[in-house]
């Protein structure tokens, strides 16, 4: 998958410092049904807030702008122009992880003439559940980094520099097989060491003949599993009396595991024809721990002991059996995730859409003067209904989900329809509320209700009778209910009919 455009996209929300998950960012691009076009990437900034305008321009023009706004490159893509004179301009680029700098009349030559102006004093936030969804996940991290931290601590030992340094080296090969097996796996991300080139491709080693042994098993699984196992068996030895015999045997594996430098090097360079960079990274920690297994080898005298073996057989054995289940199920995620956008762009096509809405019935919305009404965008084809009921914590949920629609700057004409079955006294309420504030208000009080649900707090706020207009609008939304046979709650209706179940009300705004 191409993700020159994604990266592009991350690299303009640091830029910008809007504050929305990379996650979120990516789901809305790779799930637009255009994607990776240029129309993608702009759809995709007005959905979370940020203005933007595509045009073709002229060079003197292009002199004239102000960063930051992206142009596009014949060669490179997409790019994001941070700085612009009439000798050089300096630009990301998806395929680089730095800033390129170059002669401006060397960029004129690449660049086909169209540019994306962006509103650079957008303000992008977090929604609640966004924040609460980071915070889980920082402390997922803490969490991990913490023990990993604690167990490197444990096992480190102060008057042996060598000893510290070989765990050290297992603990690189574990992080460097892990991005290789993650290289491997996943096909939307990609290592940021891992970018293709002439001299350069991960992919390519990665998957050719050599890097299998059989259909189940490659060279990046034998090296996390020979890295982890590794450092599990050192850092459980040190904290026993069995650490020289355990780092003996380990020593006599690295030695066994050098000869595959040279074969390594030499498939790359003769037969590939190109260069992993994390592989040759292992490959490089393999050179040095191999000079430090020698310092164990031929400076301990082996203590042949059954923890000596036992400890790492079983470190090797859990860590196997840990990778046999897990390898599978990780691999149908990375799969299954790219499928997934694979159907959501096709959901998100309009024709499908418009197809799938029509198979619903057409209902009567006639009653447009006793709506509860709120007009948020100019385009008056986006027109949705939200049936609620202001004690279900379902409906709460849809409401509040549009309200998250309507932050951007390209939301949905929406209205409130409501239907409840245990007391009408609560919408009527809410309904004179809405006669009585500005709309703005209203939004504020439904959603003040909807997180406490006290009728008796809401009077006493606000001291007001229900009128005579607010209860025949309420008559009228529940004679509408029951002419078109809506039992329940929340219901969202887009255009007279309906939301397709294949839909959900984040849907809209795509359409």
């Amino acid at each position: 998958m191409d993700q020159t455009v994604l990266k592009i996209l991350l690299q303009l929300k640091r830029e910008l410092s809007l504050e929305i998950p990379n996650e979120k960012l990516e789901s809305l691009l790779l799930s637009h049904q255009d994607y990776p076009s240029i129309f993608s990437f702009s759809d995709t900034l007005k959905k979370i807030g940020v203005e933007n305008k595509a045009g073709r321009i002229s060079s003197d023009q292009l002199l004239q702008l102000s960063p930051i706004f992206l142009a596009y490159s014949i060669e490179e893509g997409l790019v994001i122009v941070t700085e612009i004179s009439s000798t050089e301009i300096r630009y990301y680029s998806g395929n680089n992880n730095t800033p390129i700098v170059e002669s401006f009349e060397d960029f004129l030559q690449k660049w086909n003439g169209i540019v994306l102006l962006i509103d650079t004093d957008a303000i992008v936030e977090m929604s609640n559940e966004d924040l609460a969804r980071e915070k889980l996940k920082r402390t997922k991290h803490f969490g991990a980094l913490s023990l990993l931290a604690i167990l490197i601590i444990l096992s480190i030992k102060s008057y042996h520099g060598v000893f510290n340094l070989f765990l050290l080296t297992k603990l690189a090969g574990t992080l460097i097989s892990l991005l290789i097996v993650y290289t491997e796996v996943s096909i939307i991300h990609k290592s940021k060491f891992c970018k293709s080139n002439d001299h350069i491709n991960c992919e390519g080693v990665l998957n050719s003949g050599a890097s299998k042994f059989f259909s189940w098993l490659s060279m990046s699984d034998l090296g996390l599993l020979y890295f982890s196992g590794s450092f599990i068996s050192i850092c459980i030895a040190s904290m026993t009396f069995n650490f020289k015999s355990v780092t003996f045997l380990i020593s006599i594996l690295s030695f066994f595991a050098f000869p595959y430098i040279f074969f390594s090097i030499y498939y790359q360079y003769k037969i590939v024809k190109k260069w992993c960079m994390l592989c040759l990274a292992i490959q490089g920690i393999f050179f040095i721990e191999t000079i430090l297994s020698s310092y164990f080898l031929f400076n301990n005298n082996f203590e042949s002991s059954i923890n000596g073996f036992l400890i790492p057989g079983i470190s090797f054995s859990l860590i196997i059996i840990i990778w046999s289940y897990l390898k599978n199920p990780v691999y149908k995620y990375f799969q299954f995730k790219e499928n997934m956008y694979k159907y959501a762009r096709l959901k998100n096509n309009p024709e499908v859409f418009t197809l799938l809405q029509e198979k619903e019935n057409l209902l009567n919305t006639a009653f447009t003067e006793n709506h509860i009404v709120f007009e948020n965008s100019k385009d008056i084809d986006k027109r949705a209904a939200l049936v609620i009921n202001p004690y279900c914590h379902l409906c709460a949920k849809e409401f509040q989900k549009i309200l998250e629609i309507n932050k951007t700057s390209d939301g949905i004409n929406f209205s409130l329809i409501f239907s409840d079955t245990d007391s009408n006294e609560i919408s009527q309420f809410l309904i004179e509320l809405y006669y009585k504030m500005t709309k703005s208000e209203f939004l504020s009080a439904l959603s003040k209700w909807f997180e406490h649900k006290n009728l008796n707090t809401l009077k006493e706020k606000y001291a007001i009778e229900i009128s005579e207009k607010s209860r025949a609008t309420y008559a009228q939304h529940k004679k509408w209910c029951t002419q078109n046979n809506i039992l329940q709650t929340p219901l969202t209706i887009f255009n007279n009919r309906k939301l397709s179940n294949h839909y959900t009300i984040e849907d809209l705004i795509t359409f």
